[in-house]
């Protein structure tokens, strides 16, 4: 029997045999590709993924489950799957998101302990607590813009010699202090 008699012609639509028609080589990485996948990766699990990776931010010692494959467990995800997970472009980002966001969530609690130990005479808590808040004052303090002084004609070293003190013998002799 001839190949010609299982498969003619006319049902593969073949008028010439050497002459094949080649498939799209796109065709493959069509089917591949899901529409939700942010980096155009097949991802199976996308909702498992963004729990992945805020689990992933929290420190270990808050973690539950407290490894990644007793998580793949608990979420029913393919084991090992949690490493494609780390390698997706968007990880680090989605990762540092989560991370700042849990931290900004303990921030007011931190900042209440440290309070309370600096009321308790614990000087590095009250010298960390003193700096936060002065650094928190110099950010919301009005900027002062102050024009340069210039005149026409006179090198600017003669200006700012004009502004600096020459010496301060005591405080008394700058500001007058109305001692009874």
């Amino acid at each position: 029997m001839e190949t010609k008699d299982i498969f003619p012609d006319s049902e593969l639509d073949i008028t010439h045999p050497e002459s094949l028609p080649i498939p799209d080589p796109d065709f493959l990485k069509e089917l591949a590709v899901k529409k939700n996948s942010p980096d155009g990766k097949l991802v199976k699990y996308v909702k498992e993924y963004e729990y992945f990776c805020k689990w992933s931010a929290l420190p270990t010692a808050e973690r539950e489950p407290k490894t990644a494959i007793a998580w793949e467990k608990r979420y029913k995800v393919e084991r090992g799957y949690t490493f494609r997970f780390k390698l997706r472009k968007d990880f680090q980002n989605k990762r540092l998101t989560y991370f700042w966001d849990w931290m900004m969530d303990k921030f007011p609690d931190v900042v209440y302990a440290m309070y309370q130990r600096a009321m308790n005479k614990s000087s590095v808590d009250a010298r960390a607590f003193a700096e936060l808040i002065s650094k928190h004052i110099d950010i919301d303090k009005p900027i002062q813009i102050i024009q340069p002084l210039a005149i026409i004609g006179v090198a600017p070293e003669k200006i700012n010699k004009l502004f600096v003190p020459k010496s301060y013998e005591d405080v008394k002799g700058v500001i007058p202090i109305d001692e009874k």
